[in-house]
């Protein structure tokens, strides 16, 4: 009877031993699941042909100086053009100038965005996107209140701060193409990688 219940405690202890040992076992995650939606040559040519159709837009940004009370305007032009996107290179290239009050801004460049480095896609409010731009220059004080037309920023953030932004007069369409550029990116391989 006492070896009987020895090699039964035996047993238990090995059973419970084991079943510690499996569960600290590490499993395999479950295989990825195939990519659904658009290619990545459809999604491209449908970034190129809305940036493209975006053009020039113009609009009045209305600001106020906190530190002096001042209301004032600014009259602004976006422009891009010859927009280009390379799906074998995850890259979307594009002409950009801005004009301020009729002179040209120091922005009148070729602009890209490599896909696989994009961290995330958002769209908000031009004005508010213009007072994070602002504050983070140095210059907190001057508060976009609004802008007309009213305008949407599709905003694509990369590493060490790069920022590259798109105005939009049409919101729909500016989440369109937010949906299509957050599809282009994880096709690429990019996104955020953070793991907090």
């Amino acid at each position: 009877m006492k070896t009987i219940r020895t090699t039964l405690s035996i047993l238990a202890l090995g059973l419970m031993a084991f079943s510690s040992a499996s569960a600290q076992k590490a499993v395999a995650p479950p295989p990825k699941p195939t990519d659904s939606g658009p290619s990545l040559a459809a999604t491209m040519q449908f970034l190129q042909d809305k940036l493209n159709d975006i053009g020039k837009v113009s609009f009045v940004e209305f600001l106020h100086n906190t530190t002096t009370g001042e209301d004032f305007t600014e009259t602004n032009t976006y422009e891009i053009t010859n927009a280009t996107a390379y799906p074998d290179q995850c890259r979307i290239a594009f002409h950009w100038k801005v004009t301020q009050n009729g002179a040209t801004e120091s922005d009148d460049v070729h602009a890209g965005v490599p896909l696989r480095d994009v961290q995330d896609v958002v769209i908000e409010p031009l004005a508010q996107y213009q007072n994070e731009v602002d504050a983070a220059a140095g210059a907190p004080n001057i508060i976009t209140s609004s802008t007309n037309p009213p305008l949407s920023a599709l905003v694509v953030r990369r590493p060490h701060g790069v920022v590259n932004f798109l105005p939009f007069t049409n919101p729909q369409l500016a989440d369109r193409v937010a949906k299509a550029m957050t599809h282009a990116v994880e096709l690429c391989g990019g996104g955020n990688k953070d793991p907090f």
